[in-house]
């Protein structure tokens, strides 16, 4: 709890400093307000992103352990206690690869039950590479046009072939 007072005690801290230095800089527009007040800006923006690169680790150390039997209770999760947080990955991944059939059959005007995508995730839970069948009824789709599009959204390897 400590961690969380020290966080949102500096987010203060800089707050009411970004909002004395605001009062200082000179208005109506003048060349020295609006150089103080950007950096100003990008200092609470920098304050507020602080605590990101620990939530990983946190998440990654969290104890799971009930979690699994509070989803099987709801009847929402079948597997064991330990699996949990595959569980939820599992789920993301289902969510982003139903969006990304979406996507691409607005984008090509396909029909979304003839697409396919899948996603393969490292071990650290990076997209390390993507893949879409088109169905039949998709060969008016350029392949290299469908492999552009998701390669631009994905920002990994990307494979598209027909069924």
């Amino acid at each position: 709890m400590s961690v969380v007072f020290e966080y949102l005690y500096s987010l203060c801290l800089a707050a009411a400093a970004a909002g004395v230095l605001t009062l200082i800089a000179p208005l109506d527009g003048k060349a020295v307000g609006k150089v103080i007040k950007y950096p100003i800006a990008l200092a609470l923006m920098l304050a507020l992103l602080t605590p990101l690169p620990g939530i990983t680790e946190a998440v990654k150390n969290t104890d799971l352990s009930g979690v699994g039997d509070k989803l099987s209770a709801t009847g929402s999760y079948s597997g064991d206690v330990g699996s949990a947080l595959d569980y939820v990955v599992a789920s993301g991944r289902e969510a982003a690869e139903e969006k990304l059939k979406d996507m691409i059959a607005s984008r090509f005007s396909l029909s979304r039950e003839k697409i396919t995508v899948t996603l393969k995730l490292t071990d650290d839970l990076r997209l390390e590479s993507a893949e879409a069948v088109l169905g039949f009824g998709a060969f008016g789709a350029e392949r290299a046009d469908v492999e552009e599009y998701l390669g631009d959204i994905c920002g990994c390897r990307v494979s598209v072939t027909y069924k």
